[in-house]
């Protein structure tokens, strides 16, 4: 095979690998609207085209042409809103694991299939040009593998976003054949493609094995590391427990909130919360978005609790005007005591099942199906006849409370005005910190003491002064708990036990409706004055099931005609101080200038600049101390401290120290000779000439040589 062939295939082999590896592992990590088999017929043809441009033509021509490429994708292909929805569907994961907010600039791009195949294309584009540059020329790999890295590191952040194992394993053997080759290629590009094209096979045999004998499971590890986490919570449960026995104090430290109370929600013993690693259930909905999986409601609040009175009517006030979604169906890690259902369930009669705000599983189901379905548009009404007084009742002293907190609202009471001015005076009067202190003793009132003694709080403060609040408005309120999830439409959607939720059900005038109370956390799912479509909020909740369920199945499906939540028509993001996500509601504007969206993106960049500055800071600091051990003492004592670093640079090297320097070292330690400034510069020679067989490496393992060599 002539040698220019030859360079084309091998650039155009690595190429392929890393393109489609990197984009493959965003693309199923983050459940992206893109094709795999369209990004591998891309990144296959371009890598062919870069390949062979690099080896029968300049560089500067490809990299010429790219360059234009880019402009006229950025002037007329719409490559910066592409962009700007690939950072937001990107990012939106990390603000529902960590609350961070994701990042968005000005108006949020549409939400639409394929809206961010442009940047994705765009991306691999990029990631192939890098591989096929530094296979076709023998540098700039550093720069390679960093375009490549830079998407599976995006995919680490959450344990969420696992990538399929496919484009993984792409991404891991192109960056083998683009690193291991390196020090070949570097001095001759032609042996460097043979070196290539002959790992090639036994690398991909290699990894393949590696694959079957250490498969990914969703970063949980093999079975044996399963059991011994199982088996370390149980023993930190046994402890945690022992402990409060024998001091009888309540830690307040919640190892599994994915355990939600059914009966009770004691709020004097809500802490600070811990959450372990594992699956609880998969969702599968009809449409993107966040879902609520209600599982249980409470009807009564004494300032320190929510427990059910047993009394309350739970089967009114469910919509009875629905639009059809689809299928919702979830499945649970074992047999829960409720079972979790969407808004709104359409099924005649479901709601008679409902016994003290859950839908009980007595058959042990671990898979069940809801019809889901969207409710008409409502407005608040004055009449609620159709709620039980009980979810208007507060203690004495909480209502006299709240109707002062009310008044300083200034707003008329009962109103959809009120909902809206209650959820945004709720959602701005704390922080979001899971790391929220437990109730202070001799604190009487929950709600109180959240709205106006702390400053963090998370659902659990949030919906409960929502609910509170409302009661004491006049507009019927509950407590719900369960969990809220991201799902993706038609895709089997993982919740762990940090996606627990609780959140606040209002009655409308019509129906029972989700108010989101909690910042960051989605819209509510009252529909808005003007008639449009509800907003649903995020949540989800373990629920029972309804009469239709056979007896003894795993499996069991709603009758057909089922509510389910109503669906946003793009993802939740971050509140705003009306409650609103990102691209508002209906009829209001946003800011001209996107301050929010700055300062996330600012702090992010801060976040970056500040761990890159303490790496960087840190090696420096230990730079400056080694000269300082080079200087002190008499010039023997300099001598040997130079030695001792030269021993330890050639065996980073693998070569063997110099006998002249070998020689100075022991006249420095054994005679009484000082050395003079000569000998000092024969050692300072020596390091200098290790120092420049470090340079003369690739920049990924220069690197590495400074970080181990700083360590010293």
């Amino acid at each position: 095979m002539p040698d220019r062939l030859r360079s084309a295939a091998a650039a155009a082999g690595v190429a392929f690998l890393l393109s489609f590896g990197a984009l493959g592992c965003l693309i199923t990590a983050f459940a992206l609207e893109a094709s795999l088999p369209a990004l591998a017929l891309f990144s296959g043809i371009w890598s062919v085209l870069l390949g062979a441009a690099l080896a029968f033509g300049p560089a500067w021509f490809s990299l010429g042409a790219f360059a234009v490429i880019t402009w006229l994708l950025i002037q007329f292909g719409g490559l910066i809103a592409s962009a700007e929805r690939l950072v937001y569907a990107v990012t939106e994961f990390y603000h529902m694991a960590y609350g961070v907010g994701p990042l968005y600039f000005g108006q949020l791009p549409p939400q639409g299939e394929g809206s961010c195949v442009l940047a994705l294309y765009f991306l691999g584009g990029l990631v192939a040009a890098g591989g096929a540059l530094a296979v076709s020329r023998g540098r700039n790999t550093f720069l390679a593998g960093l375009l490549s890295l830079a998407p599976l590191a995006a995919c680490m952040v959450v344990t969420d976003t696992v990538p399929a194992a496919p484009p993984l394993f792409c991404l891991l053997l192109g960056l083998a054949l683009l690193l291991l080759p390196q020090a070949v290629r570097r001095r001759n590009p032609i042996q460097g493609s043979r070196l290539t094209a002959l790992l090639a096979l036994p690398l991909a045999l290699i990894l393949g094995l590696l694959f079957l004998l250490s498969p990914r499971q969703t970063y949980a590890g093999q079975a044996y590391g399963e059991k011994a986490l199982s088996a370390l919570k149980d023993w930190s449960i046994q402890v945690l427990e022992h402990i409060q026995e024998q001091t009888g104090e309540t830690l307040g430290l919640d190892l599994n909130p994915g355990a939600l109370d059914t009966d009770r929600v004691d709020l004097s013993i809500v802490g600070p919360q811990v959450y372990f690693p594992g699956q609880v259930l998969t969702v599968t909905a009809p449409q993107d978005g966040p879902i609520y999986l209600r599982g249980s409601a409470f009807d009564t609040y004494d300032g320190r609790s929510w427990s059910n009175s047993g009394g309350a009517d739970w089967e009114r006030g469910w919509p009875e005007d629905l639009e059809p979604l689809g299928d919702v169906t979830v499945r649970t890690d074992g047999a829960h005591p409720v079972l979790y259902f969407p808004y709104y369930v359409d099924a005649p009669g479901w709601a008679r099942e409902l016994e003290d705000g859950a839908l009980p599983n007595p058959e042990g189901l671990t898979a069940y199906t809801f019809p889901q379905a969207q409710a008409a548009p409502s407005a608040l009404s004055g009449d609620f006849s159709g709620a039980d007084p009980a979810y208007l009742e507060l203690p004495d002293e909480t209502r006299e409370w709240a109707e002062g907190v009310l008044a300083d609202l200034g707003v008329a009471y009962p109103s959809a005005e009120a909902v809206e001015r209650i959820a945004e005076y709720v959602r701005d009067s704390a922080t979001y910190d899971l790391n929220t202190p437990r109730l202070p003793d001799g604190e009487t009132d929950f709600a109180r003491w959240f709205l106006t003694e702390s400053d963090t709080g998370y659902c659990v403060h949030f919906a409960t002064a929502g609910a509170v609040l409302l009661r004491a408005a006049g507009i019927p309120a509950r407590y719900a708990t369960g969990y809220m999830v991201m799902a993706r439409a038609n895709r089997v959607t993982p919740a762990q036990p940090r996606n627990a939720h609780a959140w606040v059900e209002y009655y409308n005038g019509e129906y029972w409706t989700v108010l989101e109370c909690t910042p960051g956390q989605g819209l509510s799912l009252r529909p808005n004055e003007e008639g449009t479509s509800p907003t649903e909020t995020p949540t989800e909740a373990p629920t029972a099931s309804a009469s239709t369920l056979p007896e003894g199945s795993g499996e069991a499906t709603l009758p057909e005609h089922t509510q389910a939540p109503s669906r946003p028509q793009g993802p939740a993001g971050p509140t705003d101080g009306d409650g609103t996500g990102p691209s508002g509601t209906p009829g209001e504007q946003r800011p001209s200038f996107p301050w929010k969206a700055l300062l996330t993106a600012l702090a992010w960049i801060a976040g970056v600049v500040l761990a890159v500055g303490a790496v960087i800071g840190q090696w420096k600091l230990r730079l400056l101390l080694r000269a300082r051990r080079f200087a002190a003492g008499d010039p023997n004592r300099q001598a040997l401290t130079r030695w001792r670093f030269y021993v330890y640079e050639c065996r980073l090297l693998g070569q063997k120290p110099s006998g002249a320097l070998r020689s100075l070292a022991q006249k420095a330690k054994y005679s009484q000779h000082i050395l003079d400034a000569s000998e000092l510069s024969a050692l300072d020679q020596g390091l200098a000439e290790n120092l420049k067989t470090f340079r003369s490496k690739s920049p990924p393992l220069q690197i590495l040589y400074r970080l181990v060599l700083a360590l010293y």
